[in-house]
């Protein structure tokens, strides 16, 4: 998964689009008149004129912010953001949905709107997945992939259970819009977010312990005690509640 080709980047007017070269860019421009000019942020599911896995396409709307001044919206817009997340992942090798095209509009400098577009995937969320049949090989791939995005020196940004999908052979990673390249205080936010978000699971949720330990058998090194770790995914769970 991910993408195979480099984006082609255009311009129309103030809208920058880069599209996967057998994307057709009218199709893609009909798609930003659709969704962006809709005036609101979501996210939508499209039918595309392609097969070959692309025929469903997730479409995310970015907006500007009215909390955003004028020098936020100067700076990397969240479009561009999780544009290059996905593109840094697939790189790396990294199971994520592949990245068909994306696009950002700015007046004068300033970010107005964009538009993320991956392939839609076949698979339900793990903690979907997980409510509906407990499986605890769902959580040890959902483990597994947090280690290996670790290994490359990344970081998910939100890695909570409904953020990997369960896929086969292995899961796979969405919505990165809050990525980053890994330091110490993003590997920890990484590992408090996904046991945080396991301990949410109805039922008899997952052991964190057990899934820190698993981590720890292949990842990189903890930045901090494990009781640390296991502390704060604790206040997660409590504060969020949520997988």
């Amino acid at each position: 998964m991910g993408i195979e080709q480099p984006l082609v980047t255009t311009r129309i007017g103030r809208i920058t689009l880069a599209v996967a070269p057998d994307v057709n860019l009218a199709w893609v421009y009909g798609v930003w008149e659709r969704h962006v000019r809709a005036r609101r942020t979501h996210i939508a599911i499209v039918e595309s004129p392609y097969g070959d896995g692309r025929r469903r396409v997730v479409v995310k709307v970015y907006r500007r912010r009215k909390a955003h001044g004028i020098l936020r919206r100067l700076l990397e817009d969240r479009a561009t953001h999780e544009a290059r997340g996905y593109e840094a992942f697939a790189r790396r090798g990294l199971p994520t949905a592949p990245l068909l095209f994306w696009g950002r509009e700015r007046r004068f400098g300033l970010f107005c709107a964009g538009l993320v577009a991956t392939a839609h995937i076949e698979a339900e969320p793990i903690h979907a997945a997980y409510a509906r049949q407990p499986d605890e090989r769902l959580i040890d791939g959902a483990v597994d992939l947090l280690s290996a995005i670790h290994r490359a020196e990344l970081c998910h940004g939100d890695p909570r259970l409904r953020n990997f999908l369960a896929s086969r052979p292995v899961p796979t990673v969405i919505d990165l819009g809050s990525w980053s390249f890994m330091s110490p205080r993003s590997q920890v936010r990484d590992l408090t977010r996904l046991l945080g978000s396991a301990a949410a699971l109805p039922g008899a949720p997952p052991d964190m312990r057990a899934m820190l330990e698993r981590y720890a058998r292949t990842g990189p090194s903890l930045p901090c005690a494990a009781g640390r770790v296991l502390a704060l995914a604790n206040r997660y769970h409590r504060e969020r509640g949520a997988p």
